[in-house]
């Protein structure tokens, strides 16, 4: 609003869409009746990097990290380059959900191996999400920590 009076723009602005956009509009007159302006502002949308995850370790609170048994708590660590509004993270056992904490854009999911684990029982699946409806989910059983 310019005073009382309202300026509409002409032109659009896909901020999904990088690249250069134009909006026009003239200026009302003013308050001591001059004529107002023709402007035309320019828009640069950026492209944003891709949803990544970084740095993603997994390990045991065991003697030797790579390894662990029953009772034993495998943490898993990662980090992510963009502000995340969903968060799934599972390990391979359907019946037990990680505790995750967030520090910054550093995620631990942590949990306690039970005394039967099964094989594989390290691998895990993270899926996020952003606030543009980004998904990013990645399976993993190359970092696996050792269970007995």
């Amino acid at each position: 609003s310019y005073g009382e009076k309202s300026i509409l723009p002409t032109g659009t602005v896909n901020v999904t869409l990088a690249g250069n956009y134009s909006l026009s509009y003239t200026a009302p007159l003013d308050l001591a009746g001059n004529a107002g302006s023709n402007i035309t502002r320019n828009v640069r949308v950026l492209e944003l990097p891709p949803l990544a995850l970084e740095n993603t370790i997994i390990s045991s609170n065991n003697s030797n990290p790579t390894y662990a048994k029953a009772g034993d708590t495998l943490t898993l660590e990662f980090t992510v380059n963009d502000t995340i509004v969903s968060n799934t993270t599972q390990f391979t056992t359907p019946d037990q959900t990680p505790s995750v904490t967030i520090n910054n854009a550093t995620y631990n999911a942590t949990l306690t191996v039970p005394s039967d684990p099964i094989e594989d029982y390290a691998n895990f699946t993270i899926t996020v999400e952003n606030n543009q409806t980004i998904r990013l989910s990645v399976t993993e059983n190359d970092f696996a920590t050792n269970v007995f």
